[in-house]
């Protein structure tokens, strides 16, 4: 399965989008967690 991947704010909108082919542990996911 290829699925897209979406990041919430704590008030659940939208703040990032990602496509199915970035890699959930990517550098673009998660300089937005850190």
């Amino acid at each position: 399965w290829n699925f897209g991947k979406f990041l919430l704010d704590e008030k659940g909108e939208l703040i990032a989008t990602f496509s199915p082919r970035t890699e959930p542990m990517s550098k673009d996911i998660t300089k937005w967690l850190e």
